[in-house]
């Protein structure tokens, strides 16, 4: 079976912080819990594409400067394997402005690399999102 292809997108503000997204309380995987924004690759799309439009579906946002930071391949036993296509780039909207426009989730907010450990969120979101700073870290 071919793996299960997403999108992700880290939107980094200008003191070099993360904007998640906190899902529902009735999310199927982990409820309330922090993620990345982003979605599924669809048919024909090529990972930049499917990142422009989540944003733009999610947040009713352009993404400008979209850096791709790394792909990651996870199998899980019990689940097919899954790809995602991770990209990072500049938060150029305000927090508050983003809030009303989101679509999806139920809140949103900025994180800082240290308050990333004590988040619920997913395991494997969590690793992408030490990535994210690793990355960050780097082209400073």
């Amino acid at each position: 079976s071919r793996p299960l292809k997403t999108v992700l997108f880290a939107l980094i503000s200008q003191d070099g912080k993360i904007l998640l997204q906190q899902k529902t309380s009735d999310y199927t995987l982990h409820p309330n819990c922090w993620v990345i924004f982003g979605g599924a690759i669809e048919k024909g799309e090529t990972p930049e594409q499917a990142a422009h439009r989540e944003a733009k579906e999610e947040l009713g946002i352009e993404l400008t400067e979209l850096k791709f930071v790394k792909q990651f391949d996870f199998s899980e036993s019990n689940k097919e394997n899954a790809q995602f296509f991770v990209f990072q780039t500049p938060l150029r909207h305000s927090v508050e402005q983003l809030k009303k426009q989101l679509t999806e989730g139920a809140n949103l907010a900025l994180f800082s690399e240290k308050e990333i450990e004590s988040l619920d969120t997913l395991r494997y979101h969590r690793k992408m999102i030490k990535e994210v700073f690793k990355e960050l870290a780097h082209s400073k």
